[in-house]
């Protein structure tokens, strides 16, 4: 049923269905397992913004990196550096 009310709204739309891309999983694993013990980079944080789809500077360090804050990286100043550049195009809250 639910399929075909899908359906019934990419038509409405004018798009084509792909039943494969319904099918796939909502939850993914993250890429960044613990801040703590894992280097993070210029690559890993692209990586994250790209396809663990962040909306937001906030999320990226709140929910993506699981900090509270800046301040609880080992190295604050370049972590913020690189978040700057990484999500330049990431609105700020």
């Amino acid at each position: 049923m639910a399929q075909d009310l899908c359906k019934l709204v990419f038509k409405k739309n004018k798009q084509k269905y792909n039943k494969h891309l319904s099918l796939t999983p909502l939850e993914h694993k993250s890429l960044v397992h613990d801040i703590h013990s894992q280097k993070i980079d210029k690559d890993l944080l692209n990586n994250i913004i790209s396809e663990e789809l962040v909306r937001t500077k906030e999320d990226l360090i709140k929910r993506r990196l699981s900090l509270y804050s800046l301040s609880q990286a080992e190295d604050e100043q370049s972590l913020a550096k690189m978040i700057q550049e990484a999500g330049k195009d990431l609105p700020p809250v």
